[in-house]
């Protein structure tokens, strides 16, 4: 059953791979190769998220339900498999699918700003920093929601949103741009 999974996966039938997998592990909880299996069904639901290709939009701008769903499995994976062999391969695919995901929040942010609803920008901006916190996207979400701040006349919130940027992302482009509108802020 699991190489059947595995012929499924070589072959691109992510979906059928993964709900494989998936049944495998159900079946045999006690299977010498339930690690693997749990993080290849995972590794097939991460493939089944949008890719970058050139006739398509960017990643983030597309449904990302596979992504969020890749993410939950290979959590769980790294809950339950804490010193697997494919640890080290599901970590990455986390900060992948992370990254992934952080970007659609930015990009969603920004498409509530283009449309004049800085409140839904925020909500979103705030959401992105709470959940994807590893994303390596925080500092250009954070000087977004500043900038949003300030547009807001949120004064204070600003000071404080930039005066982290600066804090946490000391030698970054992000904390230049965070001193810039600070100085903006305050003059």
């Amino acid at each position: 059953e699991l190489r059947i999974a595995d012929c499924l996966d070589q072959q691109n039938k992510h979906a059928e791979a993964a709900q494989a997998y998936r049944q495998f592990a159900r079946l045999r909880p006690s299977h010498p190769e339930l690690a693997y299996a749990r993080f290849k069904a995972a590794e097939a639901e991460l493939e089944q998220a949008p890719q970058d290709w050139l006739l398509a939009p960017p990643t983030h701008e597309r449904d990302q339900r596979f992504t969020q769903a890749a993410l939950r499995s290979l959590r769980s994976f790294l809950n339950d498999f804490k010193d697997s062999e494919f640890t080290e391969q599901a970590r990455t695919l986390v900060t992948r699918a992370e990254f992934t995901l952080a970007s659609h929040e930015l990009y969603v942010a920004r498409f509530y700003l283009e449309r004049d609803e800085p409140e839904a920008a925020i909500v979103r901006l705030r959401a992105m920093l709470r959940t994807y916190e590893a994303s390596g996207l925080e500092a250009e979400a954070m000087v977004l929601m500043g900038r949003t701040q300030i547009a807001l006349r949120r004064m204070k919130e600003a000071r404080t949103t930039f005066g982290e940027v600066i804090a946490r992302f000391p030698g970054s482009g992000m904390a230049e741009q965070a001193k810039r509108y600070l100085a903006a802020a305050d003059g």
